[in-house]
Parts: structure tokens; C-alpha cells; sequence
């Protein structure tokens, strides 16, 4: 049904009710019109008004938990959901949107259950099939995954997500060209599809198609602007190709994705990125990532010192010892390990290059820029100390 069907059966379903108020069924119905229609709470008010008359309807209870999930009331929609399934533990679409909810709260055994269970009511579900392989995927069971996106595509040849994520599995398995195949099947339906055409991108890197991912990642952010993993990702293939211009800019987009907006340090202090005077500024170099990468990039270190600046350099406990003996820092940090000293300004380590202006002609390459002790196998320490 259309927003603008949805909403005409809104008007006359509230006609109605004010007609005859104490009829459950209208008023449960004309909850799910107002979810269609997304005025949640009103939804919400309707399924409640649905269960005064009839406490017990399977189908209230399963409109409620909908409406109570799309307000994130997630605990309270979990009740609903179960509710239903207790009264009628037939009813499928109880079962199926209890899944999708256990999904959502990371409980993917329990989500298996629920999909399993309306698949055996309903062997017909492709949609429980398909949800069913998403759970299967959490749970690390790819093989099993597959089949069940398989059965949904048998199911639903069209159904675009299906394609889509069975492709993922065949990328995850190294089966590239085959994960191809599933992504190009998916955008052939829906070529409106963003997220497969990301997910091409990815594969098309891999197998080192540059050009092609390029194209693909693109397009994808054509149709998805706001999307960040697919900049990123778009961002990684431009490194790879040596355009570091767009590359190092394109980077930034790592701290929009789920895990590094997590991870993001939220500072008081400006973000420095190279167009400010450091003159007798102080600057914390943050760490990220992994320990290689700060191996890598605290070479920048150096130069930061060079533009007149106090460097204060935030390194992992591991790497202490031999970050100790790098040039440029003034003071070495540990993260997450007591509070930072005052500074003006900070950068991100691996924002360093897009700071400087890094391309292939001055990645900086001042030899050796720390050093160990091999007979002893740990790090010869400088003077300087590290504050915990």
C-alpha cells in the first residue's frame, strides 16, 4: 500500500472507530495504518485503545510491539511481541518480528529461534528465510547462511536483499566472481540499490579492479551520499591507486562509520589538519588503530616538532618503550591511562598525511626514526618518561 492509500484508509478506519469506539479490530487495524503512515505514537495509542476491548488479540499485541519498537521502546516491544506468540503460537508474524528485534538487540541465537519457528508454520516465508541466514551470519555459520539465502531466492527469485546478501557470503568465502554474479543480480532488480553496489565495490577491490570499484563505490554514493563506509571504502581504493589527494581526504570519513564514531575522541579542543599555525602551540597526536599504524605514522611526529609546536604524542602501553626513542614527541602519553596534560590543538596519528599534504613524492622517509636493542628483544628507552 502507498503512503497516500494509507493515509485515505486512515480517515475512514478513524470514521469508523469514532462510530463504533469499543471495536477492537478497527482500532488495531487502524494502528497499523498509522505505522504505515509513520505516526508511531499515535500507533501506539490505537493498539492500546484495540487491547482495552480485546485483551487478548495475537494481533494487537504484535501491532503494539511495532509500534513500540519504531519508538525504541525495545524492552516494552519484546513484551508485546511475546505476548502475542503466547496467545496464538501460530501466528507468524509474531514469531517473525520478535526475530527481527532479537536481531537488532544482538541476541542472534534467540532471533534463529523465532525465524526457524515461523518457517516451519510457514515454509512459503521467504523473508524468514532471509532473516534467518542474517542470524545464521551473526552466529558465524556462513554455509548455513547461504543455503537459507538460497531458499529465499528460490522462494522470491526478486527479492533483492536476498541476492545481495548471498554475495556477501561468497566475498566472505573468496568465491569473488560468484559474489559478483549475486550483487550484479541484485542491482539488475533494484538498480536503485546502493549497498549492493558498495558491496561490488569492496569485491571488485579486492580482486584488484581498481578502475571498476572506483565506478562502482561512486555510483553507490551517488544514490547514498550520507553513507560513510562506502566513502571510506572509495577513500581506501584511491590510496591504493596512489591518489593520495583524494585518498587522504576521503579518510576522514573513517570516523563517520559505526565503529570509529565509537571509537572517536570527542575533544574540546580544535581538530588540526594542517591550516593553522602551530607556533608555540601545543598539539596532541592521538592514537587509533592498530599498533602498526601508529608504528607507521608517528613518523609525522618529527614534523609537527618542525612547525613550532609542543607535541605531545598518545601511543598504546605496548609501544612505549620504543616510542621513547622517536624524535619530535616532547612528552609521551599513554592511552586510556589517566587524564591527558593540557594542549591547544589535536590530530588524529593517521590524519598526519592529509595535514601535510602527503602524495607519493613526499611520504616522509627519514630511515630509521626508532630503534630497539636486538640483543635484549625490548626497546631502548630515552630519558624522557611516560605519563600514565
Amino acid at each position: 500500500m502507498t503512503l497516500r492509500r494509507a493515509n485515505d484508509a486512515l480517515v475512514y478506519d478513524g470514521r469508523a472507530i469514532r462510530l463504533k469506539p469499543d471495536y477492537a479490530r478497527i482500532s488495531s487495524d487502524h494502528g497499523s495504518l498509522r505505522i504505515e503512515c509513520r505516526r508511531t505514537d499515535e500507533a501506539r495509542l490505537s493498539t492500546d485503545q484495540a487491547l482495552k476491548f480485546e485483551p487478548n488479540s495475537a494481533q494487537a499485541h504484535n501491532n503494539r510491539g511495532e509500534a513500540l519498537q519504531r519508538l525504541g521502546r525495545l524492552d516494552e516491544a519484546l513484551t508485546s511481541y511475546e505476548r502475542a506468540v503466547e496467545l496464538d503460537p501460530d501466528f507468524v508474524p509474531g514469531h517473525s518480528n520478535r526475530g527481527d528485534l532479537l536481531l537488532d538487540l544482538g541476541r542472534p541465537e534467540d532471533a534463529l529461534a523465532s525465524y526457524e519457528r515461523a518457517i516451519v508454520l510457514r515454509p512459503d516465508h521467504a523473508y524468514a528465510y532471509f532473516k534467518r541466514g542474517m542470524a545464521l551470519r551473526k552466529l558465524e555459520r556462513p554455509d548455513e547462511a547461504l543455503a537459507s539465502y538460497d531458499q529465499a531466492i528460490k522462494l522470491m527469485p526478486d527479492f533483492a536483499e536476498a541476492h545481495n546478501n548471498r554475495g556477501i557470503i561468497l566475498a566472505n568465502a573468496e568465491r569473488f566472481d560468484e559474489a559478483l554474479q549475486s550483487y550484479d543480480h541484485a542491482i539488475k532488480l533494484e538498480p536503485d540499490f546502493a549497498l549492493a553496489y558498495s558491496n561490488r565495490g569492496i569485491t571488485l577491490r579486492k580482486l584488484k579492479r581498481l578502475d571498476e570499484a572506483q565506478i562502482s563505490y561512486e555510483h553507490a554514493i551517488t544514490l547514498q551520499p550520507d553513507y560513510a563506509p562506502t566513502h571510506y571504502f572509495l577513500a581506501l581504493c584511491h590510496l591504493l591507486a596512489g591518489d593520495f589527494a583524494r585518498g587522504w581526504e576521503g579518510f576522514e570519513w573513517r570516523w563517520k562509520e559505526a565503529q570509529s564514531e565509537k571509537d572517536r575522541r570527542n575533544f574540546t579542543q580544535p581538530l588540526w589538519l594542517g591550516r593553522e599555525s602551530l607556533t608555540a602551540k601545543t598539539i596532541l597526536l592521538s592514537d587509533e588503530q592498530g599498533l602498526g599504524d601508529t608504528l607507521q605514522f608517528c613518523r609525522y611526529a618529527r614534523m609537527v616538532k618542525e612547525l613550532g609546536a609542543h607535541v605531545i604524542l598518545e601511543v598504546p602501553r605496548p609501544l612505549v618503550g620504543l616510542m621513547q626513542t622517536l624524535e619530535g614527541p616532547d612528552r609521551l602519553v599513554i592511552r586510556n591511562e589517566g587524564s591527558l596534560p593540557s594542549f591547544d590543538c589535536y590530530c588524529p596519528i593517521m590524519s598526519l598525511p592529509l595535514a601535510f599534504k602527503t602524495d607519493l613524492q613526499t611520504i616522509p622517509s627519514p630511515g630509521r626514526y626508532i630503534s630497539s636493542d636486538p640483543g635484549r628483544g625490548w626497546c631502548v628507552a630515552r630519558k624522557t618518561g611516560a605519563q600514565k
